[in-house]
């Protein structure tokens, strides 16, 4: 029997958010909109909610982000935060 727990876990990468590592499954930056979203199936971790977060993003194309929260809405499977990017 397979652990899905390990299985949720491994399809996730490290972001980190004001100095403090979270899980994701996706990332999405909106330039046009100014939205940063991120997506994660680890219910319950404790994304930050203030203005000028620092987002440093594993990525070729972005290092990193001047964010502001903005909302969290969750389902049964996936939490998605969203943030305003300021900066």
């Amino acid at each position: 029997m397979k652990d899905k727990r390990l299985e949720k876990i491994k399809k996730h990468y490290n972001i980190q958010i004001d100095n403090q590592h979270f899980k994701i499954l996706s990332h999405k930056v909106d330039q046009d909109h100014s939205i940063f979203t991120i997506k994660t199936k680890i219910m319950g971790q404790h994304f930050p909610h203030g203005n000028n977060c620092q987002v440093l993003i594993p990525d070729d194309t972005i290092h990193s982000l001047t964010i502001g929260f903005k909302t969290m809405y969750k389902d049964e499977k996936i939490e998605t935060w969203e943030y305003t990017i300021s900066g």
